[in-house]
């Protein structure tokens, strides 16, 4: 693999006035009644990045809905307010096609797969993981009103994002001192994500961003450390970088990961969060920052897809700002052990992250 930096130069962004607006719930009964109404305005899916940074030119089609509201029903399943699929793939113009035990949406831009029972998901190109597994009946098929809100919406629209500044960018190097995280035959986890997290400060610098390391040598410093250190010094956006490892030698890939939101339980965890955390202010951001990092991430490595998970590890739940935590490979994984010591590798990463991040900018900027 060869990823130099010429990789990342020419970029160019681009904002669209934002003439949609997706409200709150007004009224969900037993029966199904309204769920979300939108105004006349709907974007279409944006086509997956290029794997080059000069390629990220933002291309966002406005088509005026045939109605000036557009009403997408729920049903209560389980206690929780479910939406049709079928209501929301209208809305985003996607054909869709029902079969025995998933359903596909599919434009000339995306394609998204959910699956009857199932929490994982693909949107585009990449692996994602619901909050709740869709549910299908004999003729229609379900997804949670909070992965419609949370995660789909997000990720598929721009205009809908809150808006939030980005100039300060704190890159958080896992581990370091007397924690080397995990340890390969001859890599040290500490040391790969400090390696990566410079490197990635290198490549952000130059397009204005103004970038910190929670740690810039071999030194320990505590969890709610990194937390205290991203607040004080008013960050913008978090990027937690680490490496894997796991008993079974077999397992490989790139997994990302944002913070649990309440109500729902973590990816690999059936406890469900009954509380919100700070990170949950920034739920809707977060999705869409975790998915821009993990697709490019993907696309750039060529690395098994493990997915875009949840969970509260510590350094998102304390985030004052939209934060994912990255594990870019598995040490204990000979294969990928060799490609994350080496420099190629590493730059490799650094620059997919870089393009997730700018990616996530650009779709601030509609």
């Amino acid at each position: 693999m060869s990823v130099g930096r010429n990789d990342i130069s020419g970029l160019k962004q681009t904002s669209v006035t934002n003439p949609l607006r997706i409200y709150e719930t007004e009224s969900v009964s037993h029966t199904g009644t309204v769920a979300c109404r939108v105004s006349p305005h709907r974007r279409q899916p944006v086509r997956p990045w290029k794997h080059c940074l000069a390629a990220l030119v933002c291309s966002v089609v406005l088509t005026p809905a045939a109605h000036s509201e557009f009403t997408i029903r729920s049903r209560i399943i389980g206690g929780k307010p479910h939406l049709y699929i079928a209501d929301i793939a209208e809305y985003f113009r996607f054909d869709m096609s029902k079969y025995y035990n998933s359903v596909e949406l599919s434009s000339e831009q995306r394609r998204i797969v959910l699956t009857n029972g199932k929490r994982k998901a693909k949107i585009g190109t990449a692996i994602v993981y619901l909050n709740f597994e869709p549910r299908f009946d004999r003729t229609s098929a379900f997804i949670s009103q909070m992965d419609f809100v949370s995660l789909i919406d997000p990720i598929l629209r721009d205009t809908g994002l809150p808006k939030h500044p980005l100039r300060r960018i704190i890159i958080d190097p896992g581990h370091g001192g007397k924690d080397n995280g995990a340890v390969g035959s001859r890599v040290l986890e500490k040391n790969v994500n400090l390696r990566i997290s410079k490197d990635l400060k290198n490549i952000l610098e130059p397009y204005g961003y103004v970038v910190a390391l929670t740690r810039t040598t071999d030194e320990y410093i505590s969890l709610r450390g990194r937390g205290v250190a991203t607040q004080k010094w008013g960050g913008d956006l978090f990027v937690s970088i680490h490496c894997n490892a796991t008993h079974n030698k077999n397992v490989s890939g790139i997994e990302t990961f944002i913070v649990t939101p309440r109500g729902a339980s973590s990816t690999t965890q059936s406890k469900v969060q009954r509380k919100s955390v700070r990170g949950n202010e920034f739920d809707r951001l977060n999705s869409r920052l975790g998915y821009e990092i993990h697709q490019q991430m993907l696309s750039t490595t060529g690395a098994r897809d493990r997915g875009l998970k949840y969970h509260r590890w510590q350094v998102l739940r304390e985030a004052s700002c939209p934060a994912v935590l990255i594990e870019s490979g598995f040490l204990s994984n000979a294969a990928e052990e060799r490609k994350l010591e080496s420099q190629v590798y590493q730059h490799a990463l650094a620059v997919s992250i870089a393009k997730g991040i700018i990616s996530f900018h650009n779709a601030l900027k509609k």
